[in-house]
């Protein structure tokens, strides 16, 4: 179903390995972090944010995805772990959240993720830049609020 440029983006994300964001992390004085595996973005999300009694915010249009994975999920190419995931986490999440369907992707589970890197202000600037110009691939793709009604706000 997947195209060969679809399984070759797959494949170069799968073996890229988090050492070099994980030694800038530690450089850049990180709070919190995680690797984004078995319970999908939303689950590491939402145990760093109970664990830290914050709310994290994150914006969907933010959060990188594999190119044709909208179309693969469409299809129906997603694991069961990606819809027990889902019943579970849901309930972490703020009620104003964006469609189900548009979620899907934050619940997947991973075998080889990224990292989930707590920053403050600051030093998320400096890792933002020094990734940036060591070739790490890193995104923003939210932040720390004082604790809400929910663990996670997804906008």
């Amino acid at each position: 179903m997947a195209s060969a440029d679809v399984i070759a983006e797959a494949v170069r994300w799968m073996t890229t390995l988090n050492r070099a964001a994980a030694e800038l992390m530690a450089e850049c004085h990180a709070t919190a972090a995680t690797d984004v595996t078995g319970f999908g973005l939303i689950g590491h999300a939402g145990e760093m944010a109970q664990g830290a009694g914050v709310t994290l915010r994150i914006e969907l249009a933010s959060v990188p995805l594999m190119t044709g994975l909208s179309e693969l999920a469409a299809d129906g190419m997603l694991s069961a772990g990606c819809y027990r995931n889902r019943d579970h986490y849901l309930p972490l999440l703020a009620g104003n959240h964006p469609d189900g369907a548009a979620l899907l992707p934050l619940f997947d589970p991973q075998t080889s993720g990224g990292l989930l890197i707590a920053l403050s202000p600051e030093d998320a600037g400096r890792f933002m830049a020094s990734a940036e110009a060591r070739g790490i691939f890193a995104r923003r793709i939210g932040e720390v609020l004082p604790l809400q009604t929910y663990s996670i706000e997804v906008f």
